[in-house]
């Protein structure tokens, strides 16, 4: 009598854009969570300091309310992403995130800072769902769950990076 092995699926390969969407990811989060532990400490610091001498209602209030639109926004910008393609919203998230990055540190004024961390969060909102259905297109049954994983352990460890670095 012969035995029926069951033979184990094997494992696609991931494409090159897998990993570029998650090298992507990590320096995404790694200025998003970097920027976030410090702007605080940014935000209320005296002018005389190099801060924006901002009060602490007003800080708590961006740091409320940004993050709060990085979170809903996706919903909306990931519709535009089917609509208009992965390519051209990542290029528009990436024109929107580098300048914005770089203009926190020039300005100083609420309104001024707020508008620039409003682009900031904006940025963010369109990037964060282009990176989920990269992964979820370039995946298959045999790897999703695998390559799920994978991104969700590089987003934590640019966030802890980040923080580090930037701390």
């Amino acid at each position: 009598m012969s035995e029926v092995v069951a033979e184990k699926p094997k494992r696609s390969k991931f494409p090159k854009i897998f990993y570029i969407a998650n090298s992507m990811d990590i320096f995404e989060r790694f200025a998003w969570f970097g920027f976030f532990a410090v702007s605080g400490f940014y935000m209320t610091d005296s002018v005389a300091d190099g801060g924006l001498g901002l009060s602490n209602i007003e800080r708590g209030f961006l740091q409320g309310l940004m993050p709060f639109l990085l979170y809903l926004l996706p919903v909306i910008t990931g519709a535009m992403s089917d609509r208009f393609g992965y390519r051209k919203m990542f290029i528009l998230s990436f024109i929107i995130l580098v300048p914005s990055y770089y203009m926190l540190g020039q300005v100083h004024e609420f309104w001024s800072f707020s508008l620039v961390f409003l682009c900031v969060a904006i940025g963010a909102a369109i990037y964060k769902p282009l990176v989920i259905a990269t992964i979820t297109h370039v995946t298959d049954k045999s790897n999703r769950g695998i390559g799920f994983g994978f991104n969700y352990m590089l987003v934590n460890l640019g966030a802890t990076l980040g923080i580090i670095i930037a701390g």
